[in-house]
Order: C-alpha cells, then sequence, then structure tokens
C-alpha cells in the first residue's frame, strides 16, 4: 500500500517546488513595467522626460512608445516531447501576447481560451517534431512562432504577435 503512495506523494511535491520554484524566478510586475520603459509616479525617475511631457501627456519617456500591451500568462507552457510513445523531453516556454493598448482589457479573462489554443498549437508543433531538433534554428523558432501567432488570433483576431521570451528543452 505504501508503495502506492509514495510516488504519487513525491509527484505532488515536485510539481509544487517546480510551480513554487517558476513563480519565484518570474519577474515582478514592477520590473516588467520599467523592462518596458513605464515608471509609475513616486520612481526614482523624474516625472518629466528629455521632451517635458509627463505621463499625462502620454508619454512615459524620450523613446517613442508604441501604445501595445504586452500580456503575461500566469505560468509557463510546458510541452512533451514524445518518442517511441513516452516522454523524451520537455519544452517549457515563457509566453506574451503583443496587442494595442485599447485591446487590453479582458485579456486576464480570456487567459484560458489563450492557454488552450496555444497549448493545442505547441502540442501539434511537438507531434511534427519541431522541439526534437536544434531550438537555436532561426527558421523553426519563426516556424513556432507564425504558428503560436495563427492559434491566437483564432481566440482573439487583434494579436500583433507572439513573444517567445524563454525556451528551454529538459532531457528525461
Amino acid at each position: 500500500m505504501i508503495k502506492k503512495i509514495i510516488p504519487v506523494v513525491l509527484m505532488l511535491v515536485f510539481v509544487t517546488g517546480g510551480i513554487f520554484a517558476a513563480d519565484m524566478l518570474k519577474p515582478s510586475p514592477v520590473a516588467s513595467a520599467h523592462a518596458d520603459g513605464k515608471h509609475e509616479k513616486g520612481d526614482d525617475k523624474d516625472d518629466h522626460d528629455k521632451d517635458g511631457h509627463d505621463e499625462e501627456g502620454g508619454k512615459y519617456d524620450a523613446k517613442p512608445t508604441s501604445g501595445n500591451y504586452y500580456f503575461d500568462f500566469s505560468r509557463q507552457f510546458v510541452v512533451p516531447v514524445m518518442e517511441n510513445g513516452r516522454v523524451k523531453s520537455l519544452v517549457i516556454l515563457d509566453l506574451n501576447l503583443e496587442m494595442d493598448q485599447s485591446e487590453a482589457d479582458g485579456m486576464f479573462s480570456m487567459e484560458p481560451k489563450f492557454r488552450d489554443a496555444l497549448m493545442r498549437e505547441l502540442l501539434a508543433l511537438s507531434n511534427d517534431g519541431y522541439f526534437s531538433g536544434q531550438l537555436t534554428d532561426p527558421e523553426r523558432y519563426d516556424d513556432i512562432q507564425k504558428a503560436l501567432l495563427r492559434a491566437a488570433r483564432t481566440v482573439k483576431d487583434e494579436i500583433i504577435s507572439v513573444l517567445i521570451l524563454d525556451i528551454a528543452r529538459q532531457e528525461q
């Protein structure tokens, strides 16, 4: 009886540990806002940029902004790579969706639909062998990105691009 319980308990511990580690390694929203060139009032930066425009004027810094919004998924995508009916490796992707700022409302409530569409496409790509070879091949990377964009647009046509922030393969 205990021999059957131990693997289940170990699996739950490892999955929980992996989720916790991924959550701890994910950048904070404040860091993401700074990386996008945005800042909040009260930051170390002055509320005026080099051109004298402030946040109410719609300009955050001296660089031109596109007015795009980047939706960050709450968790990474984990895709199994199968070989001879067994999991050969896992591919882990961190994705963002780029869209116009005006389209950003309601994105968090649509996350399950986006995750489903993107995961279906990722599984299809895995079955087609896209994750078995060299992940750093630019053509393969572009093909993956284009396929994910098509899948995201099945949920919301206004998606500009799917950004692959991180991609890694863990061999079994």
